[in-house]
């Protein structure tokens, strides 16, 4: 790779490649043109010029542009007192297992100091780390790691919970005063709130109402999850855990979706799955190595969210085949209980599936009340044991990929 200093000249090479920033555009085809984009005090400059030819690109008189013509913009300023001209490139920071459980093992004993507490506090640690690359002012390429801790605290009050999330790149970042103080305001504000009903009831979920319940299927029959969180389940493959009217079938192939594929990331073959067939546990989600230590066919469900990511298995398309009643009948049938046409916010808790909805109360087979702000708590194989669907009501979301009926679910506990 060539010298910057042979396109751009020694003037602009001395100056700090974190002041300036230039790039030079080149085509046989199209011409040649080239932008200067400059930070000076706190203001941004920025001018664009056409070339004739590359010999103008490399025998430009950098010095004599200004930018005055160009247009100019207020930059904030940083908030941290860091210099700007020798930034911090060094934010690859690890830490040990130790490490982190002498965090959490501070942070549990400051957060259980909140007044009200009924059980100790919930934290989760977690990190995710990257390979970055970057360029000097002469064309020489460095690498740069970069680390990202998160924590994520669940404290149980004695009638509501509060929960809260913290992203830092160190250690030194980490607030538990802060983080405890965001808490407690979450639980008082909540035990201010006036109380709200709790219900036992049936509930239809019609149109995008189902989406939540189908992003928990989902993910339930991830290999990975279900060695970490459910290995009891495997024992179940091939047996019954829900109503025998219910079939879930991952799509990888619907035309016009866009979680639609031929082949996963690792280059195998993406093939549709029957997660539940009829009520019975059928097939996991697999990739190369789950399904290697698995002993079972890969299925083609490893996917990465970007080049720098390795793979993790996710879900394409789901699908919930229809049933023998239609959503009319399901009202009819369900006397007094909720229709929900839209969810939000699902999360597995203890066993439990929690989402937020919007709907109608039904009274008499009617419906008489707009809701719009409904919690749904029921343990996640409950439902699937009386899990219905109907034949009409299908939601087919393009960007989610989520196709089913109406589902009519008994026995849940509706909070409004």
């Amino acid at each position: 790779m060539r010298r910057y200093a042979d396109y751009y000249g020694t003037e602009l090479c001395q100056k700090s490649w974190i002041m300036t920033e230039m790039e030079s555009l080149y085509s046989e085809r199209k011409g040649c043109g080239s932008s200067l984009r400059r930070w000076n005090d706190d203001q941004f400059y920025s001018c664009i010029r056409p070339l004739s030819n590359y010999t103008n690109v490399k025998n430009q008189n950098w010095s004599q542009w200004s930018c005055d013509t160009g247009v100019s913009g207020v930059v904030p300023h940083r908030s941290d007192p860091k210099n700007i001209y020798q930034p911090h490139l060094e934010i690859y920071q690890p830490v040990s297992t130790r490490t982190v459980d002498h965090i959490l093992r501070e942070g549990k004993e400051m957060i259980f100091s909140i007044a009200d507490l009924i059980v100790s506090p919930t934290l989760f640690f977690e990190t995710e780390e990257k390979t970055a690359f970057y360029q000097d002012t002469e064309g020489r390429e460095h690498e740069k790691r970069e680390t990202q801790h998160t924590v994520s605290v669940l404290v149980q009050g004695k009638s509501n919970r509060a929960s809260t999330t913290f992203s830092f790149r160190s250690m030194t970042d980490l607030d538990w005063q802060s983080l405890c103080g965001e808490l407690n305001s979450q639980l008082q504000t909540q035990a201010e709130r006036p109380k709200r009903s709790v219900n036992h009831s049936s509930i239809i979920l019609t149109e995008q109402g189902t989406e939540e319940l189908l992003k928990a299927l989902g993910n339930l029959f991830i290999s990975d999850y279900m060695d970490t969180n459910v290995p009891v389940l495997w024992q179940k493959q091939g047996k019954r855990i829900a109503s025998p009217a219910l079939t879930l079938t991952d799509c990888a192939h619907l035309p016009k979706l866009l979680r639609s594929s031929s082949f996963d990331d690792e280059g195998a073959l993406c093939k549709d799955i029957a997660l539940i067939k009829n009520g019975v546990f059928n097939e996991a989600l697999h990739s190369l190595s789950s399904s290697t230590r698995h002993k079972q066919m890969a299925n083609g469900r490893a996917f990465r969210k970007n080049y720098q990511t390795m793979p993790k298995i996710q879900y394409t398309n789901l699908k919930v085949e229809e049933g023998s009643h239609s959503t009319e009948e399901l009202i009819t049938r369900n006397p007094s209980g909720f229709l929900l046409n839209r969810s939000y916010g699902g999360h597995i808790r203890g066993g439990k599936l929690v989402f937020g909805a919007e709907g109608w109360r039904i009274h008499n087979n009617t419906l008489v009340e707009r809701l719009t702000q409904v919690q749904i708590e029921a343990p996640l194989f409950q439902m699937l044991r009386s899990i219905d669907p109907a034949t009409d009501g299908y939601s087919n979301t393009l960007g989610r990929g989520f196709i089913s009926p109406s589902l009519y679910v008994e026995n849940v506990s509706v909070i409004y």
